[in-house]
């Protein structure tokens, strides 16, 4: 018999806050590989398996510090509570935490009907393991008691037996096929979900035997004109793994609205704000895959997204906004006000103070790079034109 965890599902907090608020696999995955993150793993491994003890499934695992049965009563077991500074263990160095609350356990829930946890702390000889039906948790009127038993790994689950600590989740029932075309894309989709260097941060992402590299996005390449700000020179160059063929950097000097300059002065000269806004030579760049537009400005908080899409509601109707994404790097807002992000994780409250002005900002900065965009547009189109008609 085994000891009893009690989870508290009040509201239909099992929907709302877990099969709701992800729509698509990337997203609800992205939210499982941060708890890994937070957990101090440097490697993450996923892999969908067609068959196995659990038919087919999804499987995530991550050599982090695992939880014991006291972490998961007073902490995993609580939804929507404020998360426990966990402090990193000998030789690593201390992560800013990618959450807050504690519910992207939930995002399992939009990729299957049930998972299963198994967890290890160093110094166990078993792992301890407990399941999570969702229609007996939705079914639940206010807690669900789950039982959670010793045991070795089964055996599709054996590369891992040997991991000191860690924690595995297995996703079974699934609600969706998983298709070629779905793997083809996930790995571009998750890596823009993080903004992490994976030589700094030490975090390794694996996705069925194939490395995702986390610090270089897609379009990087493919980039003609980037504006940048809160970065020096051969910061930006480094991040981008290469150097544009026009590079400006944005300071109070280039704006030239007074409030605009006052809020850029609070937000990257005080809060460390940084970020950058490029444009490539063919807007099929920024469409990696089918259904896929990367052409907009993404806000990452503590390493991961936190809006995909910042200015949805201030669209530009000029011809290079076709060609034109951007990423903000907004730590501070972390430390503001979890209102900052909205209760259904879709992005930033525009409502927010602190969100407000990040699009104040961000909007003079994309008024400066298309401005530049256009000003190197017009230079190398007339050099191409015949002789007779540019003279």
């Amino acid at each position: 018999m085994g000891e009893a965890i009690e989870f508290s599902v009040a509201n239909r907090a099992v929907s709302h806050l877990g099969r709701q608020l992800y729509g698509t696999v990337p997203p609800a995955l992205a939210e499982i590989i941060a708890n890994s993150y937070d957990a101090y793993a440097t490697f993450v491994d996923i892999h969908h398996h067609v068959e196995s003890d659990f038919g087919e499934c999804l499987v995530i695992a991550d050599n982090g510090i695992g939880m014991n049965f006291t972490r998961l009563r007073t902490d995993y077991a609580k939804i929507g509570h404020e998360k426990v500074r966990m402090e990193p263990p000998e030789g690593r160095s201390y992560r800013a935490p990618m959450g807050r609350k504690g519910i992207g356990k939930l995002a399992a829930f939009s990729i299957g009907d049930e998972y299963r946890v198994y967890t290890r702390v160093e110094g166990d000889a078993l792992w301890k393991t407990f399941s999570l039906p969702y229609k007996e948790l939705l079914e639940s009127e206010d807690r669900y008691s789950a039982e959670c038993n010793e045991v070795s790994l089964p055996s599709v689950l054996h590369e891992y037996e040997e991991w000191a600590s860690g924690c595995i989740v297995v996703i079974s029932s699934l609600r969706h096929g998983v298709a070629k075309r779905t793997w083809d894309a996930l790995e571009s989709r998750l890596a823009r979900r993080f903004y992490l260097v994976s030589g700094k941060d030490d975090f390794v992402l694996r996705i069925n035997d194939s490395i995702v590299d986390l610090s270089r996005h897609e379009y990087y390449g493919d980039l003609d004109t980037v504006v940048y700000f809160g970065y020096e020179k051969d910061n930006i160059v480094d991040l981008l793994g290469c150097k544009p063929a026009r590079l400006e950097r944005v300071d109070e000097s280039s704006l030239s609205d007074r409030d605009d300059v006052s809020v850029f002065q609070e937000l990257v000269r005080n809060q460390g704000c940084a970020g950058w806004i490029g444009f490539v030579n063919h807007p099929s760049d920024l469409h990696v895959n089918v259904g896929e537009n990367y052409s907009n400005i993404v806000v990452y908080i503590n390493g991961k997204i936190a809006d995909d899409d910042l200015l949805r509601n201030y669209p530009d109707s000029t011809f290079a906004s076709k060609y034109l994404v951007g990423e903000i790097v907004a730590d501070y807002l972390q430390n503001t006000s979890e209102e900052a992000v909205t209760s259904s994780r879709q992005g930033l409250d525009n409502d927010n103070d602190s969100v407000r002005d990040l699009i104040q900002l961000v909007r003079s900065v994309r008024a400066r790079g298309i401005s530049v965009w256009n000003d190197e547009n017009k230079t190398t189109g007339i050099a191409k034109l015949p002789e007779d008609i540019r003279e």
